[in-house]
């Protein structure tokens, strides 16, 4: 109990430092998630990354949701001394590899101004930290109002939790991987991609072993 409280606690100064939201569906599903369609949404307790309980997504080939409300983006300040920028953060829970991509948007007015594909090729949690103004396609707008999740063109279920619309990140931190293999792209050559280009070096080795393995046939 101590634990869960000293999280909280921590989280919530983090989220006063750091961001405007974070959505953790410890009390139900919140009453900005709307426009729903072929999707249902449910508070689950089967999986969780944060508290007791998960945003749990059963969509329909297509299907999708949207929060709204102001996500809280700002543009970078480039003679501001603070250097985090924003970028959009969550969890999410795969019971099932899926060999498409969930499509995340993020809206002002009902136009699209900036996107992201994420690869539900995985089983198990997986997170990521996506800066708006690098990372993502489309051009960001302050007053954005709306984030947009469109379901891949298959039935499926997903757990979502701790969704950060926009967090102030370090730009050397974010980080690729599988599942957003587009983040950080200039990390791979940066004085730190010692540790930073562990994607590509992986990536790599695979199509060496790939390579060594067609020769030999």
């Amino acid at each position: 109990m101590r634990k869960k409280i000293a999280i909280l606690f921590l989280l919530s100064i983090f989220n006063c430092i750091y961001g405007d939201e974070i959505y953790q569906f410890e009390n139900g599903v919140p009453k900005n998630f709307k426009n729903i369609d072929n999707s249902r949404l449910s508070i689950s307790k089967e999986k969780y990354k944060d508290g007791e309980s998960s945003l749990k997504w059963d969509f329909k080939k297509g299907g999708y949701f949207s929060i709204l409300g102001d996500i809280g983006y700002k543009i970078f300040n480039e003679k501001s001394k603070e250097k985090a920028r924003s970028s959009f953060s969550m969890w999410i829970y795969n019971e099932k590899p899926i060999l498409d991509e969930l499509i995340v948007k993020f809206k002002k007015d009902g136009k699209a101004c900036s996107w992201f594909p994420i690869n539900l090729n995985f089983k198990g949690w997986r997170t990521m930290w996506v800066q708006f103004d690098r990372d993502m396609k489309g051009k960001p707008l302050e007053g954005m109002d709306e984030i947009f999740f469109k379901a891949p063109k298959v039935n499926g279920t997903i757990f979502i939790d701790q969704i950060m619309p926009s967090v102030l990140i370090d730009p050397r931190h974010n980080a690729r991987d599988e599942q957003v293999p587009f983040i950080n792209i200039l990390a791979d050559t940066s004085v730190n991609s010692h540790w930073m280009a562990l994607y590509k070096n992986y990536n790599q080795i695979n199509n060496e072993n790939y390579k060594n393995k067609r020769d030999k046939k």
